[in-house]
């Protein structure tokens, strides 16, 4: 995320959109009640025909937000609210308009103030300046999965299946022709996605010998993606494959400055707290708040769902409880749930903390 102007906490800052993190972090940043500016396309009808149907202009419009939309798939964020700027003869005060905001959107983003959490979250945006952005591909003897890992999310896209004759018994007539056919077709997926989007690395996991034998495919068919391509085994060509790759010690060198491999080591060693049941863990509001009375609390994770619903409510009660929980030098964590780590918090409410000592009761 590019950072184009900004003073302080209750200034307007300029936002240039860089890639599909700064989406899941401007989602967790843009609230009802917030000011967007900027260009965007309008459909501008000019005459007072029934049948004009309007032609798409781009316009500067300025909207005070109402809802907003994260589109993970379609990689845009829609906010949407009612036009409070614009040109008065090519468009109506106080009608609706949807910014979409997407990679390489430029826009001027207004808040009466900005949360200590938020303003972090947007100062760590701005520093962060090598994002990976990682394609996987899980494959087994007919079946892959493909998948993204970014600095905030894991997803998956596309999947490619073709019967292979013998694939559980050995080669069998017209088995070899169609693992080729199937290779074939996975590369053929391949290329198009890495001509779509700009990926740093290239996995190709899965269990046994297909994948070694893809990545040679892919090789022979453009030796030049030599640099760009990894093999590391995983048990399946599923979802659950690629959720293996991180705690593999290889990918976790490759992301080692990813948030998603931070907030996963947090969110294990809560689990493996609470599997011990060592005590030195809470979770539930009224338990959290009991920790962080008693200045307990060292890491205190907090979903994304959760921290967009406190900004949004103005929470006072919960504002207050991250302002003593750093106040205590404990630290605060915004854990994405586009990953599997933050759906794991999501499971225990939402939020959870790791303890300094264990607490009695």
């Amino acid at each position: 995320m590019k950072i184009i102007s900004r003073k302080s906490r209750k200034e307007t800052v300029g936002i240039q959109v860089e890639n599909l993190d700064d989406l899941w972090i401007l989602y967790n940043l843009v609230q009802p009640g917030d000011r967007i500016d900027g260009k965007t396309s309008r459909r501008i009808i000019v005459t007072d025909h029934e049948d004009d149907k309007g032609e798409r202009r781009l316009v500067h419009l300025k909207i005070v937000v109402e809802d907003v939309e994260f589109h993970e798939f379609a990689n845009r964020l829609r906010a949407k609210g009612k036009i409070v700027e614009g040109p008065n003869d090519l468009v109506q005060l106080h009608s609706y308009h949807t910014f979409n905001i997407e990679e390489g959107t430029t826009f001027f983003l207004t808040k009466d103030e900005w949360t200590p959490q938020e303003w972090r979250l947007l100062e760590e945006a701005a520093r962060r300046k090598v994002v990976q952005k990682v394609l996987v591909v899980a494959i087994d003897a007919g079946d892959a999965t493909f998948g993204e890992i970014g600095d905030y999310y894991q997803k998956t896209s596309v999947k490619v299946s073709e019967h292979i004759p013998g694939k559980r018994y050995g080669d069998v007539k017209g088995g070899a022709d169609a693992r080729n056919n199937f290779y074939a077709e996975v590369f053929k997926v391949l290329e198009n996605m890495m001509a779509q989007a700009s990926y740093t690395k290239v996995i190709i996991t899965g269990p046994g010998f297909t994948r070694e034998h893809f990545m040679d495919h892919c090789l022979k068919k453009d030796p030049g993606l030599r640099a760009m391509l990894m093999t590391e085994a995983s048990s399946s060509a599923t979802q659950s494959g690629i959720r293996e790759l991180l705690a593999k010690q290889t990918v976790q060198a490759l992301l080692k400055d990813s948030r998603i491999l931070e907030e996963t080591r947090l969110v294990d060693e809560l689990l493996a707290r609470v599997g011990k049941d060592s005590a030195d863990f809470a979770y539930g509001v009224e338990e959290i708040k009991r920790a962080a009375d008693m200045g307990a609390i060292q890491d205190l994770l907090v979903a994304d769902e959760v921290m967009r619903k406190v900004n949004a409510e103005k929470n006072a009660p919960m504002l207050a409880l991250l302002k003593q929980v750093e106040a205590a030098r404990g630290r605060v964590t915004v854990i994405s749930t586009l990953h599997e780590a933050g759906k794991k918090i999501r499971g225990l409410g939402g939020m959870a903390a790791l303890l300094r000592f264990r607490l009695s009761y």
